[in-house]
């Protein structure tokens, strides 16, 4: 049973909202995806987003760092 409070994704709409970041399809949301869609050149700003979600420090995000973020959230909503 699903809490009002919070929400759920499920892998099907993880992955979808993975897609939609992942601009140049490459299995990987990079630091020039991030700048694009943060609007900013702020490299602070980041290098902040990869120090939490870029577990494994490679410098982009993968699929399931994305997913363990995106789980997380939904969890403390």
């Amino acid at each position: 049973m699903m809490d009002h409070g919070k929400f759920e994704m499920s892998d099907e709409k993880i992955k979808l909202a993975f897609k939609h970041l992942d601009f140049d399809d490459s299995g990987y949301i990079e630091r020039r995806e991030i700048t694009k869609l943060m609007g900013t050149d702020n490299e602070a700003v980041v290098d902040y987003i990869l120090a939490i979600v870029d577990t494994d420090k490679d410098g982009k995000i993968s699929f399931e760092e994305f997913k363990s973020l995106m789980i997380q959230e939904s969890f403390n909503g």
